[in-house]
């Protein structure tokens, strides 16, 4: 699959939207208005940009994660407000207040897990993104979902006009993910951050720069 690259998207930083951005951006904009108020779970790879283009979107953002240490980076990133994502009597404070929740995690918790979905206005939509291991099957509040008419959607990544609307999205409005960047020969390194969850948040290596200086660069 081919697509066109926007004037003035950053390559170097761009990447990673092929995955995690296209996984966040298509449900955002399929479900999204104006002036909606938006939950992200998780203020990591995936959800770190889903800050970025709810608020692009014109929604109001409020983060949910244990990374309050963060708050005035995920504030730059265009949340309005923080709160936790694993505190069960804050997170009943918050029940019913957004008309669109995203959650990029997966808490093996069920009253935690299911604190997440009732973050849910009635009538509004509950996105799950975060997928449980292989052979974990989540459970829905089916009783809170039910009773206030809650939408629930998945998504894994998006379709080709989807993706291309978000390439043209994040170079209009600036939207890129926070990555470290590792030449080639230092693959190693960017794998082992990766498996050990310690890269911030997407490692990229430069391919390109390794297949110039190789004659593979056509």
């Amino acid at each position: 699959m081919v697509f066109r690259i926007p004037d003035g998207f950053n390559d170097a930083l761009g990447s990673p939207l092929l995955c995690a951005g296209i996984t966040v951006y298509a449900p955002l904009k399929r479900y999204y208005k104006p002036n909606f108020s938006c939950a992200v779970i998780g203020i990591g790879g995936l959800g770190h940009l889903a800050v970025q283009y709810a608020s692009k979107l014109g929604m109001t953002v409020t983060a949910f994660t244990t990374s309050k240490n963060r708050e005035q980076e995920i504030k730059r990133l265009g949340a309005s407000n923080l709160s936790s994502s694993i505190n069960v009597e804050s997170l009943k404070t918050e029940q019913g207040k957004y008309d669109i929740v995203i959650n990029t995690l997966y808490i093996e918790d069920e009253e935690v897990f299911k604190s997440h979905q009732r973050l849910t206005a009635p009538t509004g939509t509950y996105i799950q993104v975060g997928a449980p291991p292989s052979k974990v099957n989540f459970k829905l509040d089916h009783a809170y979902i039910i009773l206030n008419q809650i939408r629930v959607a998945g998504s894994l990544i998006g379709n080709y006009d989807e993706t291309q609307e978000m390439l043209e999205f994040s170079a209009q409005n600036n939207v890129y993910p926070i990555v470290e960047t590792f030449e080639f020969e230092d693959f190693p390194k960017a794998f082992d951050r990766m498996e050990k969850a310690q890269a911030k948040f997407r490692c990229v290596v430069n391919v390109g720069k390794w297949a110039q200086a190789n004659g593979l660069w056509k």
